[in-house]
């Protein structure tokens, strides 16, 4: 056998990508997905293009200063280097497992209400599965995200917080919801 046989044919991607760090960034929709993952996990992804960004330099340097202290919540992650135009950022949330699952779905509830608009109150199983499934509904949104850094419940490490804001329907997402 061959290295792809014995190596790379059974593999599983970790998931790992492009998260959006602190700052201000005008987002367009690429997908938004709704799978299960190798281990039988719910996943929710929504993939976006970078059309502006404004990066929190500040929180940037307090980051690589407690990484360089090896103090701090910041101490054990990777350094952010901000986001350049054009890029693919994503969010990725475990609304039925991880750490908080609820907080994933809280998340995941008030992203889709931006989306929504004032159709929010409308939205049902039909409408998430065409944002998630192939009809992409959602897909060329622009939308104004303002994402910051808080330190989790237990004070250990730092999780990037957003809000949202629709700046410019999907040309699709107006047909799914009925009103």
């Amino acid at each position: 056998m061959g290295f792809f046989s014995d190596n790379i044919k059974g593999a599983t991607d970790s998931g790992g990508g492009n998260y959006i760090t602190p700052g201000i960034h005008t987002l367009e929709v690429k997908e938004m997905k709704f799978f299960k993952n190798h281990q039988k996990k719910d996943v929710w992804v929504v993939e976006f293009v970078v059309r502006e960004t404004d990066p929190n330099r500040a929180v940037f340097e307090e980051q690589r200063r407690q990484i360089e202290a090896k103090d701090g919540p910041y101490a054990s992650s990777s350094p952010y280097v901000g986001h350049t135009l054009g890029q693919s950022v994503s969010i990725v949330e475990k609304p039925t497992s991880g750490e908080f699952p609820g907080m994933s779905q809280g998340r995941m509830k008030t992203f889709i209400e931006v989306l929504a608009g004032d159709k929010a109150a409308e939205l049902d199983d039909d409408d998430f599965d065409a944002m998630c499934g192939d009809a992409q509904i959602a897909a060329g949104a622009l939308v104004r995200c303002e994402a910051y850094d808080k330190a989790n419940k237990n004070e250990t490490k730092m999780i990037t917080a957003f809000k949202w804001a629709l700046i410019r329907p999907s040309p699709d997402m107006g047909g799914a919801v009925e009103g």
